[in-house]
């Protein structure tokens, strides 16, 4: 199964000093930072082998440029994905179940803890229409 699933949400909050606080709500690996001339963005992998990317854009409205799916006003996004060689399939776990009712909800937990506001699941094979 593969897992490519799309989380954002707003922030005034560093690129830096949000994986700093979601890597310690979740007990995360450290993470590993790059940039470019238009995007800064953290990536790391769980315990579970999925892998976390965070990007966020230097110029507000950039992340609705690359994806008009991204929802107004959202300055961060997280894609989870298990498209890497490090992701080991177990069918007994990496199911829809797993994705729907854990990996999602984790994570988009953790997030509206740490923003105290609304995280937006906006773009994967799980999307529920509201």
């Amino acid at each position: 199964m593969v897992i490519h699933e799309h989380l954002a949400f707003k922030s005034l909050l560093t690129l830096d000093h949000f994986v700093e606080l979601l890597r310690n709500a979740l007990y995360l690996n450290e993470f590993e930072f790059d940039y470019e001339n238009e995007n800064n963005w953290a990536w790391t992998y769980d315990d579970d082998h999925i892998s976390i990317n965070i990007s966020k854009p230097f110029e507000e409205g950039k992340l609705q440029e690359w994806d008009s799916s991204v929802p107004q006003g959202c300055n961060f996004g997280i894609s989870l994905m298990s498209i890497d060689n490090n992701f080991y399939y177990d069918p007994q776990k990496y199911n829809d179940y797993y994705v729907v009712n854990k990996l999602i909800p984790k994570y988009a937990n953790a997030v509206e803890e740490i923003i105290k506001s609304k995280v937006y699941y906006y773009r994967g094979k799980h999307l529920i229409a509201s």
